[in-house]
């Protein structure tokens, strides 16, 4: 069988903030809305279900498959996949992305969450959502 996703793209970033706060960015539709899509809906649990709604009404439905409580998410992003991992250090958190995606969407994918990554940085450490 061939894989689907056959591309890992990984983006790193020390946040300023505990976990619990950084993983609340990654899964309360209120929080996700200030950094990522232009809205979110979310039940933040195992198996709980996340809306993200982009520009032009274009909407993702879709569930968190893994969810443990400050220190790793992960759920379908249409046909790829999205998981995010935390570590706790002393002055915040260690906060990864890993992005299962095509070939053909690789390159995309690498430049959003470079940009991503540091939009939740500032987001979380000043306020300043910079899109």
């Amino acid at each position: 069988m061939e894989d689907r996703n056959p591309v890992v793209v990984e983006e790193n970033r020390f946040i300023k903030a505990p976990a619990e706060r950084v993983f609340t960015f990654l899964t309360v539709g209120s929080e996700l809305a200030k950094w990522w899509p232009m809205a979110a809906e979310s039940e933040p649990k195992a198996g709980g279900k996340l809306v993200l709604v982009w520009f032009g009404e274009n909407k993702l439905t879709t569930k968190f498959d893994t969810f443990v409580e400050g220190q790793a998410v992960a759920f379908a992003f249409y046909t790829e996949s999205v998981a995010f991992d935390l570590k706790a250090e002393d002055e915040g958190t260690e906060w990864k992305v890993v992005h299962r995606c095509s070939t053909e969407s690789c390159i995309h994918v690498a430049q959003s969450w470079g940009f991503l990554a540091a939009n939740l940085k500032s987001v979380i450490e000043t306020g300043y959502d910079l899109r």
